[in-house]
């Protein structure tokens, strides 16, 4: 991974790996505060195309609005990955089972596939399928990328459902947190089946810059969206995206850290209610949702 906080670290990265063959899954907000907002982090993600050889394949989205600009940037044969008709690598008749593991129909110039993945949430189509054109680009057969992909797995605290003692479902999404991930994120959880109520443990988005507020307050619009019914937010950071949600009828409980936030979810949490825990790294949520899943926390 070309992972970068400041302009030039991925053009240093691909001096010393020389890659053949690059990724950009998306242009977010990640690290916008450092990186001077999306314009900056299309600009850093942009190094990479630029160092892949004319003989080199560039991997990138076909739905993702710095696309047209980052492929000027590159020699090298460009593989558009989406959902829409004219994408090189496409994705549809996408499902998520009960566990939120997502199914899908891949078309490819190498073939078509049905794929089935281990991993959960909808956004995790679009990286399979940005996985396998670059499989596919080194001539990798397209069975064995199907079935590749049907066995990989994520870091612990990203996308964990667990059933707990005291009867709650918990998915564990604590690893990290940005605009884009927040969102896929509660996508999903949307998706989960419940009979009780949705809380979400939401720790704010650090190192937005000026896009701090403004993202924080779209969280809440999506956590109402979402269906969310109690938002334990987690940070003065998070506080916009508490009164969004507030003014759109969702119960919210503001913390000011994780063990104040677990306090909270365990005077609102019943038997039957469904919890997403996220934020970013620093805010380090995961003690709540493994306090959770251990069972440490009795729910009335």
């Amino acid at each position: 991974e070309m992972g970068a906080r400041f302009a030039g670290n991925i053009a240093d990265l691909c001096a010393i790996a020389r890659p053949d063959v690059g990724i950009v899954t998306h242009v977010g907000l990640a690290h916008a505060e450092h990186l001077g907002g999306r314009a900056g982090i299309a600009a850093v993600k942009g190094e990479l195309l630029e160092a892949l050889p004319a003989a080199g394949v560039a991997v990138v989205n076909a739905g993702d609005l710095s696309t047209p600009e980052l492929v000027t940037r590159t020699l090298a044969r460009v593989l558009r990955v989406g959902t829409a008709a004219d994408a090189d690598v496409r994705t549809h008749d996408v499902a998520l089972d009960d566990e939120l593991r997502a199914r899908f129909v891949l078309d490819t110039p190498w073939g078509s596939t049905p794929v089935q993945l281990a991993v959960r949430g909808t956004h995790q189509v679009q990286n399979a399928a940005m996985a396998a054109a670059a499989a596919l680009s080194l001539n990798v057969d397209l069975a064995d990328v199907a079935a590749g992909l049907a066995r990989a797995t994520t870091a612990n605290w990203r996308m964990q459902l667990h059933r707990t003692p005291g009867g709650l479902t918990v998915l564990n999404d604590a690893y990290n947190a940005s605009p884009t991930s927040v969102a896929a994120a509660l996508d999903s959880f949307a998706h989960l089946e419940t009979d009780g109520r949705r809380i979400f443990v939401f720790g704010e988005m650090l190192e937005l810059g000026d896009d701090g507020a403004a993202e924080h307050a779209r969280v809440g619009r999506l956590a109402s969206d979402a269906g969310i019914d109690v938002l334990v937010t987690v940070g003065a950071g998070a506080d916009a995206a508490a009164d969004v949600a507030r003014d759109r009828n969702v119960t919210v409980v503001r913390t000011a850290d994780a063990s104040t936030a677990l306090e909270a979810v365990r005077a609102a949490a019943h038997p039957g209610d469904v919890v997403l825990v996220k934020a970013s790294r620093a805010v380090g949520l995961e003690v709540v949702a493994e306090a959770l899943v251990a069972g440490a926390v009795v729910v009335s």
